[in-house]
């Protein structure tokens, strides 16, 4: 879907945007990159494949910052996806990274507005440091 890797922090109408660009302005410019643990490989209703991180102070206070806002009625679960598709493709997937996966140290290092349909970056600012 040409999305760059992403942990989402909420789903807003785009009649939002400017007040989410300046939010995120004034967010990076707070806050400094943190580290996360990108854990286990995980599923949506076995369509949508992801990596699960352990949601640390730092991602669930960004995530308060956004309202604990998420998409359509459903609670906000930290993930980055890695696959979307049918389910027999998905299981497969499923099955080939379980037994190759190793969790891994990542860095979070600034925040993204983006639409999805079409994809287009609104914003990207990184943190102060």
């Amino acid at each position: 879907m040409d999305i760059p890797f992403h942990i989402s922090l909420g789903s807003f109408p785009v009649e939002c945007a400017e007040n989410l660009i300046a939010k995120i302005k004034t967010v990076c410019s707070q806050e400094i990159s943190f580290e996360i643990r990108l854990d286990k490989i995980n599923h949506f209703n076995n369509s949508v494949l992801f990596i699960e991180p352990t949601v640390n102070t730092q991602l669930q206070n960004l995530h308060r910052v956004f309202d604990n806002n998420f998409a359509d009625g459903f609670p906000w679960h930290a993930h980055t996806t890695i696959f979307c598709g049918a389910t027999e493709q998905v299981a497969v997937a499923k099955e080939v990274l379980t037994n190759t996966f190793s969790p891994f140290n990542a860095k979070i290092i600034g925040i993204q507005l983006g639409e999805f349909f079409p994809t287009k970056t609104l914003v990207a600012e990184k943190f102060r440091n």
